[in-house]
């Protein structure tokens, strides 16, 4: 049975948490928490390293027959997709309502209807199709989908010219980045190194023991975090994040950290998805919609309101998983993950 990296699952609830900071402070443009923050966006390029490596942990020994492929794609469609199509309705709904009573659709550049099809494919990232519309943070989900589909020919390639082939996923993926930096239109390219870094260390953590791995992996995420609010270059944060999901890994793997392998840290890794994905419909109900109703767009909106925002987010978002996001995972899964799922609840 693969083991669960319980503290990886822990960092991507403080990348999403980050992530819901991220987008609060830019409803206050110019104040402390916005200048501090400015760089949290870089969060979800952790979730690409992190995807990489999970994918590759679990799914590398599996993709090498249509048949496993297949299932491969299945459950990533049942992990990622009923969440992104419950946050998209929410959106849709309401524009389809205006457009069949013929009234205006506020912000139509983000909102119109001609972008539903890239949504409902997940392919609203790919070459510009979109990519910020209704719920926004779904762009990633979109670039998580295409390194999804390409998972299986980096392992195929792999299989015939070995580990060589992820590193030069690695280089040439950060090479054209770096030549076509406009990601909003080349979204995808984004992901692709650091997915790629993500499918190495899963290649590579458990070769070597090394002492105390599990808190240098820990300290490494601190310092990136350290990093994003000093403003450093993206190069060594996203080394940080190597490095913390590399050795957090080898340490878990080891026996280390079981302080943080209680039920508590599993559900708050268990809930960053819907924290991720419900937390811009939510800050817009209560900011773009209450907040200015009864304040006006002027005023600052004080820290203890996005604080009870956040915890409302968190509560909404284990309801979420609990009742929503999982018993629809196991579903449409099949019979097969419904087993696992019983055998390991």
């Amino acid at each position: 049975m693969r083991k669960q990296f319980v503290m990886l699952d822990f960092y991507r609830f403080l990348a999403a948490s980050g992530v819901v900071v991220y987008h609060f402070a830019a409803y206050n443009p110019g104040t402390a928490l916005h200048g501090l923050v400015t760089e949290f966006g870089l969060f979800v390029d952790f979730f690409f390293i992190l995807s990489g490596f999970v994918i590759a942990y679990v799914y590398a020994d599996n993709v090498s027959t249509a048949a496993g492929v297949a299932t491969f794609l299945r459950r990533r469609i049942a992990r990622v997709y009923p969440l992104h199509f419950a946050t998209l309705m929410f959106y849709v709904i309401p524009v389809a309502i205006l457009t069949l009573a013929h009234r205006p659709i506020p912000n139509p550049e983000k909102y119109s209807l001609s972008f539903v099809p890239y949504q409902l494919t997940m392919t609203q990232s790919w070459f510009g199709n979109g990519a910020l519309t209704f719920n926004h943070p779904a762009w990633s989900i979109s670039v998580e989908w295409a390194m999804y589909l390409a998972f299986p020919l980096l392992i195929w390639f792999r299989r015939l010219a070995g580990g060589w082939v992820i590193l030069a996923a690695v280089v040439l993926g950060g090479a054209a980045l770096g030549m076509f930096g406009d990601w909003e239109s080349t979204a995808p390219l984004r992901a692709a190194p650091t997915f790629a870094i993500g499918v190495l260390i899963a290649m590579t953590f458990d070769r070597v023991k090394i002492s105390g791995a599990f808190w240098l992996g820990v300290s490494a995420f601190l310092a990136a975090v350290v990093l994003m609010v000093w403003g450093a270059n993206l190069l060594g944060i996203l080394v940080l994040f190597a490095l913390s999901v590399f050795l957090t890994a080898n340490g878990q793997q080891q026996g280390q950290g079981t302080l943080f392998e209680r039920k508590g840290f599993k559900l708050l890794g268990e809930s960053s998805y819907s924290i991720y994905m419900l937390h811009t419909p939510i800050l817009a109900i209560f900011i773009n919609g209450i907040w200015s109703h009864l304040f006006g767009t002027s005023p600052q909106i004080p820290i203890a309101y996005g604080v009870t925002l956040y915890f409302l987010i968190f509560v909404l978002s284990l309801l979420t998983f609990t009742y929503f996001e999982n018993p629809m995972r196991i579903f449409l899964s099949g019979s097969s993950y419904a087993r696992l799922a019983r055998r390991a609840s």
